[in-house]
């Protein structure tokens, strides 16, 4: 085995080193971040850096919105109606009595004759009627609202400048924009 060969062994060994301190680090709950390793290390050890993006969560909560309030009052009103009524009226006629009665039967004195008289009185009363009933109730009404927000990600730029321009100019997607063009479709369909 050369020299070259124990190298590359060696880079081998610190990169599986590497991936399962990173596996270790993801099962302790720590982030990439923590493992990171500084710039004093060798060229052949691994560099990390994480992509994130926001995402929108909608929830909705009850908030008083006002109230409704229902309520009766009294009003007057002046009505006006002609009531036809009836009375009794006493008339007194005077007759000429005809020739050849004679008087021998009247007695001279007073008298008096009493003719009771009638009428009609009006008579107002009022009481309360219910005319109908109100029933106020709450019912929930389901209506759309659109939701705007504005959400950052990050992007990923390569800028490859070295003379063997092993890796090619990128930028990379998202999760989300990736799986939007997915469900689209190919194009032209």
């Amino acid at each position: 085995m050369t020299q070259d060969d124990g190298r590359q062994e060696e880079g081998v060994g610190e990169k599986m080193r590497d991936a399962a301190r990173n596996m270790m680090d993801k099962l302790e709950g720590r982030s990439h971040h923590d493992s990171l390793r500084d710039d004093s290390l060798d060229d052949d050890a691994d560099r990390r850096l994480t992509r994130s993006e926001e995402e929108l969560e909608i929830g909705k909560r009850r908030v008083p919105a006002g109230e409704v309030r229902v309520s009766k009052s009294v009003e007057t009103e002046r009505v006006r109606e002609d009531v036809p009524v009836i009375r009794e009226e006493v008339t007194v006629e005077r007759h000429p009595v005809a020739n050849g009665v004679r008087a021998d039967s009247a007695d001279i004195g007073e008298d008096e004759i009493t003719i009771p008289v009638t009428e009609e009185e009006v008579v107002v009363e009022k009481h309360v009627v219910v005319k109908e009933e109100i029933v106020a109730r709450k019912r929930e009404v389901e209506e759309n609202r659109t939701v705007e927000a504005d959400l950052r990600q990050e992007t990923v730029d390569i800028d490859d400048q070295t003379r063997t321009k092993g890796l090619k100019r990128s930028k990379s997607k998202s999760a989300r924009a990736e799986k939007r063009s997915d469900e689209r479709g190919p194009p032209g369909r």
